[in-house]
Formats: structure tokens, C-alpha cells, sequence
């Protein structure tokens, strides 16, 4: 592993021994080049197909082909490297004999590898696993099925990396990551989330920050691009509970507080239960198309500046529901 003082280091967060690695930070901060130089570090000494590099899809599978070995190559001299046919390929200089180290594959094309062994591979990185786009339709069980077919019974140990995009999306939900920006590290059973340092001093200095200074806590800091606190509102009363709503199969209440409306934690009640899309259906759920009073309710206090949201997560949600 390349280690540089004014980049990521990822040597405290492997000490973890966790099974799952998340990092999260600034663009161009070395996420990527640390975690790429440990497991390409890794399958040099074992000669063999060590690490599987994940993308959403094959496009951005080819796109990743295209600059995989740019920023390591130099840091390698006693290596030759070559991409064919979403293999990596290493071999000696001045000898004929080249190895596998690496293979690319696109998560929505998980199918394809279920009859395939990888007996050799330790290492699964997934990156840019947030997105400000779509996710894949069944996402997660995608993941899960390609982790199953990749490692079978074995140890296994994985690495998911992003931009800080959003703190709502479906990884963090499932793996329970609850985000504090006061935390280098969030440690649970089997996961950590490394909330990786943003060498501020040295981004602010660069021509990206700089023409784009209104962004620049994106590109220096540590904002999210989609996140921020506009409409969140961490204490309010429980009661004057108006409805209830529920999505991504979680239930939510609607809260009225002088004029406004409120959209906050779930509190039993015998009032009526809203859902805005077919799979999010309960038994005796009314569905709310976008000519519905509740939907045509909450858009009005929206464009008015009177929907309030308990967190992020529910804000990002309920704003999905009423672009």
C-alpha cells in the first residue's frame, strides 16, 4: 500500500478487522488510490485473481477500464500491467509469464458469475456505491447474491467507497450506519465508515475550489452534495397528529404545528395511513396519486415553506415523492 501524508491512509481502519470497510469524503482525496495500491499490493504476492473491482453497470464499468492503471503504474516499476477482456494482468518486467491480479464486473450483471469460482480472491471493492441517480432494481439483493457467489464460505473482506453525496441512501439504511460528522470512525459488529479527512488547506489551494467556490464545503469540507439543513427539525411535539404515511416500507407521521406541517417519527394512531407507491401498500392503506388531496396538501405547504422534515433521510424521501 502507497502511503502519502497529504492523502487517505487507510492502515487505522484496516486495524478494525472489520468485514465491511466504507469510505466516504472529498473528491481527489485518495480513497481510491489508497484501497487500490492494498489489494493490488496484496495479489502481487500471491500471483493470483486476488480482488473483484465492482461499478453499478457496465458502462461505468468501461469507463473505470479506461484510467484503472493510471495513477499507479509509476508507483510499480518493477511491474507491467494490461487490462483484456475485464481482467487485470501483472507480470515482472523482463519476463513473459503474466498473472491475474483483478477483474471488473458490473453489479447489475451479477447473474452472468453465479456459476463461476473465484477461489482465490479476498477483496471485493465497490465504488461510488452512493448515487445521486438510481439504484439498480433490487439493488441490494444483487449485491448480496454477487458477495455469496464471490467468497461462498470464506472470509471476505469489503471495500465501499464514495464522494459524500447523501447521507440517505440504501447501504447506509441497511448495514444501520448512523451518520455523525463529529466521527472519524462509525464502528458496528460487522461494518466501519471511515469519514475520511478532507486535507482542506490543500484542496482549497487547488483550481477546481477555486472556480468553484460556491461549492467549495463540497469540494473542502465535509458537506454532502444533495444534504443540507434547509427544512429539518430536530425537537418538536409529538401530537396534533394529522395522518400517517408510508414509505420505503417505513411508516411516518404527519404532525400539524401552527400552520405547518411536520413529517417525523411513526406514532401509533387510528387515523388514516397513506402510501404514494404500489409497493409501499399496507393492509388499508389509502394510495395518494399526485391529484390527491394528502399529496396536493403537502406539495401546497411545500412551495409555501411549511413542510418540515425530523431528519435528513425523511426529507430526501418525502422530496422524491413530491418533485
Amino acid at each position: 500500500m502507497i502511503i502519502n501524508e497529504n492523502f487517505v491512509n487507510i492502515t487505522k481502519m484496516l486495524s478494525y478487522d472489520k468485514i465491511c470497510n466504507m469510505l466516504i469524503g472529498v473528491r481527489s482525496n485518495g480513497k481510491s488510490f489508497a484501497v487500490k495500491t492494498f489489494v493490488i499490493d496484496k495479489a502481487l504476492k500471491k500471483k493470483e485473481l486476488t480482488f473483484i473491482y465492482v461499478r453499478r453497470n457496465q458502462e461505468n464499468v468501461k469507463k473505470a477500464i479506461k484510467r484503472y492503471l493510471n495513477d499507479i503504474i509509476e508507483f510499480y516499476p518493477k511491474y507491467d500491467f494490461k487490462i483484456f477482456a475485464n481482467v487485470i494482468y501483472a507480470k515482472i518486467k523482463n519476463t513473459k509469464n503474466w498473472f491475474e491480479i483483478g477483474m471488473f464486473i458490473a453489479l447489475s450483471q451479477e447473474e452472468e458469475y453465479k456459476s463461476q469460482t473465484f477461489p482465490f480472491v479476498d477483496y471485493l471493492v465497490f465504488e461510488e456505491f452512493i448515487t445521486k441517480g438510481r439504484y439498480l432494481t433490487d439493488e441490494l439483493l444483487k449485491f448480496k447474491e454477487l458477495c455469496s457467489t464471490i467468497f461462498r464460505r470464506r472470509k471476505m473482506k469489503i471495500f465501499m467507497l464514495s464522494n459524500r453525496i447523501t447521507i440517505d441512501n440504501i447501504y447506509f439504511d441497511y448495514f444501520k450506519i448512523r451518520y455523525d460528522a463529529n466521527k472519524e470512525y462509525i464502528v458496528n459488529e460487522n461494518t466501519i465508515l471511515y469519514n475520511t479527512p478532507s486535507f482542506k488547506e490543500i484542496a482549497e489551494k487547488t483550481d477546481v475550489a477555486k472556480l468553484f467556490n460556491d461549492e467549495i464545503e463540497y469540494f473542502t469540507g465535509d458537506d454532502f452534495l444533495i444534504d443540507d439543513d434547509l427544512f429539518i427539525i430536530n425537537q418538536y411535539e409529538r401530537k396534533n397528529i394529522m395522518f400517517s404515511i408510508n414509505i420505503d416500507n417505513k411508516l411516518l407521521s404527519a404532525y400539524r404545528n401552527d400552520g405547518t406541517i411536520i413529517i417525523g417519527r411513526y406514532t401509533r394512531n387510528n387515523l388514516n395511513h397513506y402510501y404514494f407507491k404500489t409497493s409501499d401498500y399496507i393492509n388499508n392503506a389509502i394510495f395518494c396519486n399526485k391529484s390527491s388531496y394528502i399529496y396536493q396538501t403537502l406539495k401546497s405547504k411545500l412551495r409555501k415553506g411549511c413542510l418540515f422534515f425530523a431528519s435528513q433521510e425523511i426529507k430526501n424521501r418525502m422530496l422524491d415523492i413530491l418533485k
